[in-house]
């Protein structure tokens, strides 16, 4: 009779577990009903694949702050850049393609985010802060080449804005 009321007992979890993940999806379903606070943002940035977890060089995705419109610049490893504002509402969306996205930087003026991608193209885009649309985009592949037998695309890995490369410059110039 200990054992049936055992089994009883784990089934009826195991099919509540499976009811609550499939009404919410989430593999761990009880955390709904939690009573966490209701002051975190949380959004849906898709699918984020975890590789090479266990060593360092990984990036599942990017997060600038843009002071002009007082938002946060998400870029995501499915090629995408989100524009939120500080209460987590979704200003903008853009899909940039198939590339991951791997950098990003906000011009001195704050008009411009600077997207850096790997792609077989291994695009560097220049987004409109405010609305999300594309000035322009130079592909990396132009200068240095795509592989894509090899599965050797070219990225964007770090963005230096000019006016900081150059003070960069000027002030290693006064140390020597």
């Amino acid at each position: 009779m200990s054992k049936r009321k055992g089994f009883i007992i784990l089934t009826v979890f195991i099919l509540s577990w499976l009811t609550l993940f499939w009404v919410t999806g989430s593999r761990v379903p009880w955390q709904i009903l939690s009573n966490s606070s209701k002051d975190n943002i949380s959004n849906y940035l898709g699918d984020i694949q975890v590789e090479n977890y266990d060593r360092m060089g990984f990036t599942k995705g990017l997060v600038k702050y843009v002071p002009n419109s007082d938002s946060w610049a998400v870029g995501t490893e499915r090629g995408e850049v989100f524009l939120f504002d500080n209460t987590g509402k979704n200003i903008w969306k853009r899909a940039l393609g198939i590339g991951k996205i791997f950098s990003i930087r906000v011009s001195k003026s704050n008009d411009i985010i600077y997207v850096g991608e790997q792609s077989p193209t291994g695009n560097l885009y220049a987004l409109n802060a405010t609305n999300g649309d594309i000035l322009w985009q130079k592909a990396a592949s132009d200068y240095v080449g795509s592989d894509s037998s090899a599965r050797s695309y070219p990225m964007i890995v770090h963005i230096v804005r000019s006016e900081e490369h150059t003070s960069e410059l000027q002030s290693h110039s006064e140390i020597s």
